[in-house]
């Protein structure tokens, strides 16, 4: 990922088929590895996650709160080199790892469904990116 020409992150999708068809990312368990490439304030991470989460539609002001704490909770400052992994059970579960270790998790289905879709849902800002990480 890139804006403006600068190097943000490095993103890999894990899921148990090469290929996942637009609507079925959501039925499977899968993992979105996301390593920087420059160093990040978690706020500022969990605030244009909230952003991005929003593109989806509307987000009543409780629910935004709540996200947006349990991201703030769960996303630390990064540096370049640094993981944040976020896997996705078909149960809704949403479960963060930084560089390995367990930060986390949020037992929200619309919470789970929305932050993925930041990157594979149908109104993510880069459909290129959704695309490539699906594997069309």
């Amino acid at each position: 990922m890139r804006f403006l020409g600068m190097h943000i992150y490095d993103i890999r999708l894990w899921t148990p088929e090469p290929r996942l068809a637009v609507d079925d990312w959501l039925r499977k368990p899968l993992a979105l590895e996301i390593e920087y490439a420059r160093s990040l304030v978690g706020r500022l991470i969990a605030e244009r996650s909230l952003q991005e989460m929003k593109r989806s539609g509307p987000v009543d002001d409780a629910s935004s709160q709540r996200w947006l704490e349990a991201m703030t909770r769960l996303f630390p400052d990064v540096k370049a080199s640094d993981r944040i992994t976020g896997l996705l059970s078909p149960e809704g579960v949403a479960r963060f790892f930084a560089n390995g270790t367990l930060r986390g998790e949020v037992r929200d289905a619309e919470f789970a469904r929305r932050f993925f879709a930041i990157l594979l849902g149908g109104q993510t800002s880069e459909p290129g990116l959704r695309d490539s990480l699906l594997g069309r």
